[in-house]
């Protein structure tokens, strides 16, 4: 019974230092920050959406970078990390709810005919799944951008 007790208290204190190290670990500004353009945006555990498939907004690229800012700030869980060196372009730390598993998140604002669009890359800091969160937290910001901005 002794015994029983150790190893249940052995994976109690495993699981709790997991939990620590996953909320507490350095989020080095350096890797959080890429820009979300460049070549190397794959993966299991990441969401890309950006030219030419992201939409196009009739709107100045600082507005649509507000309207973007705005959406990513308004999520539970969200802080900002890094800004430039190039103009509109940010990553923020987003946690999951549960166990607090940072996702790295990059956005940048370019010009485009007919006014504005943007690039943004979520992906995961550890794992190699993220069971379609990366892709969820873009397609939900899609849509509120749109919202926002009274686009598609």
């Amino acid at each position: 019974m002794n015994y029983l007790l150790v190893i249940l208290a052995a994976l109690v204190l495993a699981v709790a230092a997991f939990a620590l190290y996953v909320r507490l670990a350095p989020n080095d500004p350096a890797l959080v920050h890429a820009d979300p353009l460049s070549e190397g945006r794959t993966g299991e555990n990441a969401a890309y959406l950006g030219p030419p498939e992201a939409p196009v907004f009739d709107v100045a690229p600082d507005a649509l970078f507000e309207e973007l800012e705005r959406v990513i700030l308004s999520t539970p869980r969200v802080t900002k990390v890094a800004e430039g060196p190039e103009p509109r372009h940010a990553s923020y730390v987003a946690r999951t709810a549960l166990w607090g598993f940072p996702d790295y998140v990059s956005v940048r604002v370019v010009e485009a005919d007919g006014g504005a669009s943007y690039a943004i890359w979520s992906r995961s800091r550890f794992g190699s799944s993220d069971l379609g969160k990366n892709a969820a937290r873009v397609a939900d910001w899609r849509g509120q951008i749109a919202s926002g901005l009274g686009g598609s």
